[in-house]
């Protein structure tokens, strides 16, 4: 293979690894940001909410940053008709999103079909954790339940959270690695074509 096959042949790895980049960027975008099917502040013990589409959900909590938590929740949910539960499994990476003013984290996944729900708030009682402790000290103002707020929103399965980091790496990897091959082509082409 002449030099200059080879340097197009690199050179085109680049466009090949950005496609890959926006690619996993939408893919980590639609699950961390899925349409908010609800949101019930954690003063409010229940709300009734409809999911449209049979799918993944998950459970975020939502808040003010830096603002002292103000105890701990248990979240159940169950068909409205019936009141059969649906089964919360608590997620893997616990994934954050943070803006400005306002942080959220993931805290379970479901799966639901399509109907009407409810989602009940209940506070219990139990040993606080150091960390949440060290928080609320630094945080230095009072507890406020509804400075705080539990989303339903729809989200992607958790393989594609597992997939997106292998595709990230390999998006860097033809972007990086074809360009400096490219530049490098009259050094490295000998070297690897030489037998």
């Amino acid at each position: 293979m002449s030099v200059t096959a080879f340097r197009i042949l690199c050179f085109c790895l680049v466009p090949v690894g950005i496609y890959l980049l926006v690619q996993t960027i939408r893919m980590l975008r639609k699950t961390l940001s899925g349409q908010v099917l609800a949101e019930v502040p954690l003063s409010q013990e229940a709300a009734t909410f409809s999911i449209p589409v049979s799918g993944t959900y998950a459970l975020w909590l939502n808040a003010e940053l830096l603002s002292r938590f103000p105890g701990q929740y248990r979240f159940n949910i169950s068909h409205e008709i019936g009141g059969q539960q649906v089964p919360l499994h608590t997620s893997v990476f616990n994934p954050h999103v943070n803006g400005f003013k306002t942080g959220r984290m993931e805290l379970y996944k479901f799966s639901a079909q399509s109907g009407s729900y409810r989602l009940s708030v209940d506070k219990t009682t139990g040993k606080t954790n150091a960390i949440t402790a060290a928080l609320n000290w630094l945080a230095g103002q009072p507890a406020d339940a509804s400075r705080y707020s539990v989303q339903v929103r729809e989200s992607q399965p958790t393989y594609k959270m597992f997939l997106s980091i292998p595709m990230f790496t390999l998006s860097l990897g033809c972007i990086i690695g074809g360009f400096v091959l490219g530049c490098l082509a009259p050094q490295v082409a000998p070297v690897l074509f030489s037998h």
